[in-house]
């Protein structure tokens, strides 16, 4: 399945603006490297997965300086600690499955949608679990 994210890439982007634009001078945060980047910039900042396929934005799977961004502006996340390796399987099913943003590395998953944390616990809170629901 191939989603189009240009919806939620926007609205991530509005979103961290609106959320920072009163500290954009504040010299001591991670927003001001955030600011000084143009749209194309803060969409290759904030997701570690992201380019064009067919001129369409595509991949939400953030970086690490993309969730320091999002838990700094209090955005709600669920964070579960990963019990199975992180394989690269499981990281192409979530670039293609995913329709929220959300962080992974090898010791943790955080989804920024609730719905996909409660998929996440129906499927024993285990990625092999959730990747067979979604």
């Amino acid at each position: 399945m191939t989603t189009n994210h240009k919806a939620v890439h926007d609205q991530t982007i509005e979103s961290l603006d609106e959320t920072f634009k009163d500290s954009a001078n504040n010299l001591n945060s991670p927003q001001v490297v955030y600011f000084g980047l143009n749209t194309d910039g803060k969409l290759r900042a904030l997701f570690s997965n992201f380019r064009y396929v067919n001129d369409v934005p595509t991949g939400i799977r953030l970086s690490p300086f993309g969730r320091v961004l999002m838990n700094t502006a209090k955005l709600p996340n669920y964070e579960f600690t990963l019990k199975e390796t992180l394989t690269n399987s499981t990281l192409v099913t979530l670039d293609q499955q995913m329709i929220n943003p959300y962080y992974v590395d090898t010791t943790e998953i955080v989804f920024f949608g609730k719905d996909d944390a409660a998929w996440f616990k129906m499927g024993g809170s285990s990625l092999s679990g959730f990747i067979e629901m979604i």
